[in-house]
């Protein structure tokens, strides 16, 4: 018997190529800041209730905190168990239930990521693949660099023929490649020390101008931790500097200068640099505080321009999620909230709520009970579509203008278990398209 230990940012279809399935499944998923009586091992954002079902599970809702016992106070963490326990006798480590087989299987395509440039054409990330899509149903094309046969982490394009690509060479080592021809042919770039790094599990790409570009990566580790490096070029990609980042996550640039990473362990944290990334600090609102059974998440800031900034923070509870705008004329200095309104709804949020640009000076921010608000750039709601309005399961959310957006889905279900004893699970992604701002939706065939 053995189980499966994920954070609340994982997916079950990142475990469906582990040979044997699981048992009983541990999640840590911080929905809480300290102890709590009512902590449940379901309605964790990143499973379904239906996985792991019969007494399979382990919740860590809680990390980090001080508890004190006597006159003694100690840093720890909270879970709560609804699994087999395990317990060491005169015959050794015994189970004290057994757990039905569950099965999951990924059905292809696996879309890690997704960026429209126009109606109908962007790329993909699809198996670890660079897609190139030209029209809704027609038009693919692998462009995948062949010095990343090893799998592909993330992409970026500044426009429809410029564009990095970062993944893993043939070895396993660390590569990044670059195109000015839409991906007909790529030239690598020298990453110092790439050989010798830590086995990498996630990486993001992200450019401020033509000249000035950053490489995020996150190395594989537990879900309590949250580590990682970056590099940064100065000079179009000709040289690239190792960065040391406080924690795992994706650095967003308004400029060479100002910058913001968004990550951490529990996905919500936020740190800010005023130097291209050689120092980092924490960014929290003052005053902000989460309530009891409450999670705070930070997401990245939109730059207005100026020094001028717009913060979303996100407040969830099983209770449900509300999000809370704040805005900066200083680079972060100081605070104000936004005059937004009621933001709230009734689903919780499996992390932060992130702004993006939405065409015509607008921003968007998709909520957990697919729902869509519209912002203009003092945070006032210019526009908000219902629950529902965004396809079941999205993921992430990208525009290119107003009319144009791309949602990335992913969606299981599951069949079986008593009297069987097996649970059958498939996990399935699309990618779908919306001409007419977010009202209706079309697939695009990603492969």
């Amino acid at each position: 018997m053995y189980g499966l230990c994920g954070n609340g940012n994982s997916y079950v279809s990142d475990w469906a190529d582990i040979p044997n399935i699981p048992d009983d499944l541990w999640v840590s998923r911080l929905t809480n800041s300290g102890y709590y009586s009512q902590a449940s091992v379901y309605s964790i954002p990143c499973v379904s209730d239906s996985f792991w079902s019969e007494n399979q599970r382990i919740h860590q809702y809680a990390a980090n905190f001080n508890d004190t016992y006597g006159e003694v106070t100690i840093n720890i963490d909270s879970d709560v168990i609804d699994g087999a326990v395990e317990a060491y006798g005169s015959g050794g480590l015994a189970a004290s239930a057994s757990a039905p087989q569950v099965f999951v299987q990924a059905a292809s395509p696996e879309i890690q990521a997704a960026q429209p440039l126009a109606a109908g054409q962007g790329w993909a990330l699809v198996d670890r693949r660079l897609t190139w899509l030209d029209g809704t149903n027609s038009g693919r094309q692998d462009i995948t660099p062949a010095a990343l046969a090893g799998g592909l982490l993330d992409a970026a394009f500044t426009d429809a023929r410029h564009g990095w690509a970062a993944g893993l060479s043939a070895d396993g080592s660390l590569a990044l490649v670059s195109t000015e021809n839409r991906g007909v042919s790529w030239q690598a770039a020298s990453l110092p020390g790439a050989r010798g790094l830590p086995p990498v599990s996630a990486a993001w790409l992200s450019f401020a101008g033509s000249q000035n570009g950053w490489l995020s990566l996150r190395f594989q580790s537990s879900a309590a931790f949250s580590l990682g490096s970056a590099y940064r070029t100065q000079d179009g990609g000709r040289s690239w500097q190792s960065l040391s980042i406080p924690a795992a996550g994706q650095l967003i640039f308004a400029d060479p200068n100002h910058g913001w990473l968004a990550g951490g362990a529990s996905g919500g944290e936020l740190y800010a640099t005023g130097d291209g990334g050689a120092s980092w600090k924490a960014v929290s609102i003052p005053g902000l505080r989460a309530l009891p059974a409450e999670m705070l998440y930070y997401a990245s800031p939109v730059d207005l321009g100026g020094g001028r900034l717009l913060l979303p923070v996100t407040r969830s509870s099983p209770a449900g999620a509300a999000l809370e705008l704040f805005t900066s004329n200083d680079w972060g200095a100081t605070w104000a909230q936004a005059p937004a309104g009621d933001l709230s709804v009734t689903a919780e949020a499996a992390g932060p709520v992130s702004l993006v640009p939405a065409g015509a000076g607008r921003f968007a921010a998709g909520m957990p009970d697919g729902s869509l608000f519209f912002f203009d750039a003092g945070g006032n709601v210019t526009g908000r579509l219902g629950a529902g309005a965004l396809p079941a399961g999205w993921a992430d959310l990208r525009f290119a203008g107003p009319d144009t957006v791309w949602a990335r889905t992913l969606n299981g279900e599951c069949s079986g278990g008593k009297p069987s004893g097996q649970v059958s699970c498939i996990q399935r992604e699309s990618l779908l398209e919306s001409r007419d701002g977010a009202k209706t939706w079309t697939a695009l065939a990603a492969k």
